[in-house]
Protein backbone atom coordinates (compact mmCIF):
# COMPACT_ATOMS: atom_id res chain seq x y z
CA UNK A 1 0.00 0.00 0.00
CA UNK A 2 0.80 3.63 -1.04
CA UNK A 3 0.52 6.52 1.65
CA UNK A 4 0.96 10.28 0.84
CA UNK A 5 1.97 11.80 3.92
CA UNK A 6 1.70 15.62 4.59
CA UNK A 7 3.34 17.63 7.70
CA UNK A 8 3.25 20.84 8.48
CA UNK A 9 3.25 20.73 12.38
CA UNK A 10 6.31 22.81 12.46
CA UNK A 11 9.29 25.26 10.68
CA UNK A 12 9.35 22.49 7.91
CA UNK A 13 6.64 21.38 5.79
CA UNK A 14 7.34 18.26 3.81
CA UNK A 15 5.33 15.84 1.35
CA UNK A 16 6.59 12.14 1.14
CA UNK A 17 5.19 9.08 -0.98
CA UNK A 18 5.92 5.61 1.64
CA UNK A 19 5.49 1.68 0.09
CA UNK A 20 6.09 -0.21 2.72
CA UNK A 21 8.89 -0.37 3.82
CA UNK A 22 10.51 1.97 0.81
CA UNK A 23 10.27 5.87 0.26
CA UNK A 24 9.53 6.20 -3.20
CA UNK A 25 10.42 10.39 -2.83
CA UNK A 26 10.07 13.04 -0.35
CA UNK A 27 10.26 17.28 -0.49
CA UNK A 28 11.29 18.79 2.26
CA UNK A 29 11.06 22.60 2.70
CA UNK A 30 12.18 24.77 5.82
CA UNK A 31 9.87 27.92 5.83
CA UNK A 32 12.45 29.77 7.65
CA UNK A 33 9.73 31.19 9.86
CA UNK A 34 7.64 32.38 7.05
CA UNK A 35 5.16 30.18 7.97
CA UNK A 36 3.65 29.82 4.30
CA UNK A 37 2.96 26.29 4.60
CA UNK A 38 -0.72 27.31 3.16
CA UNK A 39 0.55 28.46 0.11
CA UNK A 40 3.12 25.52 -0.55
CA UNK A 41 1.95 22.44 0.54
CA UNK A 42 -0.85 21.22 -1.99
CA UNK A 43 1.70 22.16 -5.03
CA UNK A 44 4.30 20.22 -3.08
CA UNK A 45 1.96 17.34 -3.16
CA UNK A 46 1.19 17.81 -6.88
CA UNK A 47 4.77 18.29 -7.83
CA UNK A 48 5.46 15.05 -5.46
CA UNK A 49 2.87 12.28 -7.33
CA UNK A 50 3.12 13.91 -10.48
CA UNK A 51 7.71 13.93 -10.59
CA UNK A 52 7.17 10.11 -8.88
CA UNK A 53 4.12 9.02 -11.59
CA UNK A 54 1.65 8.07 -9.33
CA UNK A 55 -1.78 9.59 -9.34
CA UNK A 56 -4.16 9.95 -6.24
CA UNK A 57 -6.76 7.13 -7.43
CA UNK A 58 -3.15 4.56 -6.92
CA UNK A 59 -2.36 5.09 -3.06
CA UNK A 60 -3.83 3.55 -0.37
CA UNK A 61 -4.29 6.31 2.26
CA UNK A 62 -3.71 9.73 2.79
CA UNK A 63 -1.83 10.67 6.10
CA UNK A 64 -1.22 13.76 8.37
CA UNK A 65 0.81 15.41 11.33
CA UNK A 66 -1.77 15.45 13.80
CA UNK A 67 0.55 17.06 16.59
CA UNK A 68 1.09 18.16 18.88
CA UNK A 69 2.62 21.39 16.72
CA UNK A 70 2.09 25.10 15.81
CA UNK A 71 -1.90 25.50 16.02
CA UNK A 72 -1.76 26.76 12.49
CA UNK A 73 0.35 24.30 10.57
CA UNK A 74 -1.52 21.92 12.04
CA UNK A 75 -4.65 22.82 10.64
CA UNK A 76 -3.22 23.57 7.08
CA UNK A 77 -1.88 19.60 7.05
CA UNK A 78 -4.95 18.76 8.38
CA UNK A 79 -7.24 20.41 5.90
CA UNK A 80 -5.13 19.56 3.21
CA UNK A 81 -4.46 16.01 3.84
CA UNK A 82 -8.56 15.70 4.51
CA UNK A 83 -9.82 17.66 1.09
CA UNK A 84 -7.10 15.05 -0.86
CA UNK A 85 -8.37 11.96 0.82
CA UNK A 86 -12.24 12.92 0.41
CA UNK A 87 -11.48 13.68 -3.28
CA UNK A 88 -9.74 10.15 -4.17
CA UNK A 89 -12.39 8.02 -1.40
CA UNK A 90 -9.14 7.16 0.24
CA UNK A 91 -8.80 6.56 3.85
CA UNK A 92 -7.84 9.43 6.51
CA UNK A 93 -4.37 8.49 9.11
CA UNK A 94 -3.66 10.92 11.61
CA UNK A 95 0.28 10.41 13.37
CA UNK A 96 0.81 12.21 16.13
CA UNK A 97 3.55 14.64 16.08
CA UNK A 98 5.91 12.68 17.97
CA UNK A 99 5.64 8.99 17.43
CA UNK A 100 6.73 9.40 13.62
CA UNK A 101 9.69 12.05 15.16
CA UNK A 102 10.55 8.94 17.34
CA UNK A 103 10.57 6.50 14.11
CA UNK A 104 13.51 9.09 12.79
CA UNK A 105 15.54 7.37 15.05
CA UNK A 106 13.67 3.83 16.07
CA UNK A 107 16.58 2.15 15.19
CA UNK A 108 18.40 3.68 18.22
CA UNK A 109 19.55 1.23 20.65
CA UNK A 110 18.19 3.17 23.73
CA UNK A 111 15.31 5.59 24.64
CA UNK A 112 14.32 8.27 22.22
CA UNK A 113 12.94 11.60 23.59
CA UNK A 114 11.40 14.00 21.05
CA UNK A 115 11.31 17.56 22.01
CA UNK A 116 9.12 20.56 19.89
CA UNK A 117 9.26 23.89 21.35
CA UNK A 118 6.78 24.77 22.52
CA UNK A 119 7.28 28.24 23.60
CA UNK A 120 7.24 29.82 27.32
CA UNK A 121 9.96 27.44 28.26
CA UNK A 122 8.35 24.60 27.68
CA UNK A 123 8.00 20.99 25.56
CA UNK A 124 5.87 18.83 23.73
CA UNK A 125 7.49 15.34 24.27
CA UNK A 126 6.96 11.78 25.44
CA UNK A 127 9.74 8.59 25.96
CA UNK A 128 9.77 6.37 23.33
CA UNK A 129 11.70 2.92 23.29
CA UNK A 130 13.71 0.42 20.64
CA UNK A 131 11.58 0.39 17.42
CA UNK A 132 9.69 3.51 17.87
CA UNK A 133 7.00 2.29 20.64
CA UNK A 134 5.49 5.29 23.10
CA UNK A 135 6.64 4.49 26.89
CA UNK A 136 4.71 7.23 28.26
CA UNK A 137 2.07 9.81 27.48
CA UNK A 138 2.36 12.79 25.77
CA UNK A 139 3.18 15.71 27.56
CA UNK A 140 3.54 19.91 27.33
CA UNK A 141 5.70 20.78 29.94
CA UNK A 142 8.45 23.04 31.77
CA UNK A 143 12.01 21.55 29.91
CA UNK A 144 13.08 20.76 33.63
CA UNK A 145 9.82 18.65 34.70
CA UNK A 146 10.02 17.04 30.70
CA UNK A 147 13.92 16.14 31.29
CA UNK A 148 12.73 14.26 35.18
CA UNK A 149 10.26 12.15 33.02
CA UNK A 150 12.53 11.01 31.06
CA UNK A 151 15.21 10.25 34.12
CA UNK A 152 12.99 7.75 35.27
CA UNK A 153 14.09 5.82 32.03
CA UNK A 154 17.56 5.70 32.39
CA UNK A 155 20.61 7.51 31.19
CA UNK A 156 20.38 6.09 27.54
CA UNK A 157 18.56 8.54 25.55
CA UNK A 158 18.91 10.32 21.99
CA UNK A 159 17.45 14.24 21.41
CA UNK A 160 16.15 15.15 18.74
CA UNK A 161 13.60 18.14 17.62
CA UNK A 162 13.41 22.03 17.47
CA UNK A 163 13.24 21.98 21.32
CA UNK A 164 16.38 20.62 21.59
CA UNK A 165 18.76 23.44 20.21
CA UNK A 166 17.44 26.44 22.96
CA UNK A 167 18.11 23.28 25.75
CA UNK A 168 20.91 21.69 24.72
CA UNK A 169 22.85 22.98 27.83
CA UNK A 170 20.39 21.76 30.44
CA UNK A 171 20.06 18.39 28.51
CA UNK A 172 23.84 18.11 28.95
CA UNK A 173 24.11 19.37 32.10
CA UNK A 174 21.25 16.42 33.40
CA UNK A 175 22.72 13.45 30.54
CA UNK A 176 26.25 12.62 30.27
CA UNK A 177 25.65 10.19 27.94
CA UNK A 178 23.13 12.66 25.47
CA UNK A 179 23.38 11.76 22.24
CA UNK A 180 21.72 14.06 19.28
CA UNK A 181 20.05 13.23 16.32
CA UNK A 182 21.84 14.58 13.23
CA UNK A 183 20.35 17.06 11.70
CA UNK A 184 18.72 15.10 8.82
CA UNK A 185 17.02 13.51 11.51
CA UNK A 186 16.60 16.35 13.85
CA UNK A 187 12.87 17.66 12.69
CA UNK A 188 9.70 16.44 11.42
CA UNK A 189 10.14 13.95 8.22
CA UNK A 190 7.44 13.92 5.77
CA UNK A 191 8.67 10.28 5.19
CA UNK A 192 8.99 8.72 8.81
CA UNK A 193 5.02 9.82 8.70
CA UNK A 194 4.17 8.03 6.04
CA UNK A 195 5.85 4.79 6.92
CA UNK A 196 4.41 5.11 10.42
CA UNK A 197 1.12 5.31 9.20
CA UNK A 198 1.03 2.41 7.01
CA UNK A 199 2.76 0.50 10.06
CA UNK A 200 -0.48 1.94 12.29
CA UNK A 201 -2.52 0.33 9.46
CA UNK A 202 -0.73 -3.22 9.26
CA UNK A 203 -1.25 -3.09 13.45
CA UNK A 204 -4.86 -2.43 12.87
CA UNK A 205 -5.64 1.52 13.46
CA UNK A 206 -9.17 2.05 11.74
CA UNK A 207 -8.38 5.73 9.42
CA UNK A 208 -10.71 8.19 9.79
CA UNK A 209 -13.84 9.86 8.38
CA UNK A 210 -12.46 13.41 9.18
CA UNK A 211 -9.65 15.23 10.14
CA UNK A 212 -8.70 15.65 13.94
CA UNK A 213 -6.25 16.76 15.80
CA UNK A 214 -4.46 16.93 19.13
CA UNK A 215 -3.50 19.73 20.73
CA UNK A 216 -2.12 19.34 24.20
CA UNK A 217 -2.69 22.90 25.42
CA UNK A 218 -4.81 25.89 24.58
CA UNK A 219 -3.66 28.20 21.72
CA UNK A 220 -1.76 31.02 22.42
CA UNK A 221 -3.53 33.89 21.83
CA UNK A 222 -6.70 31.88 23.82
CA UNK A 223 -4.13 31.29 26.86
CA UNK A 224 -3.43 35.18 27.03
CA UNK A 225 -7.19 36.48 26.34
CA UNK A 226 -7.78 34.17 29.40
CA UNK A 227 -4.79 35.61 31.41
CA UNK A 228 -5.98 39.02 30.75
CA UNK A 229 -9.48 38.21 31.89
CA UNK A 230 -8.00 36.55 35.63
CA UNK A 231 -6.33 40.19 36.25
Amino acid sequence: MKALAIDTSGRTAGVALADGYIVIGEFTVDSLGKNNHSKTIMRMADDLLRQSGFSLNELGCVAYASGPGSFTGLRVGASSAAGLAKGAGLPLVPVPTLDFMAYNVASFNGHVMPLIDARRSEVYTAVYGAGGKRLTDFFALPIGEALGVAKGFGDDFIFLGDGVEPNERIIRAEFENAVFAPPNLCRQRASSLGLRALRMLDEGFTPRAGAELLYLRKPQAEREREERCSR
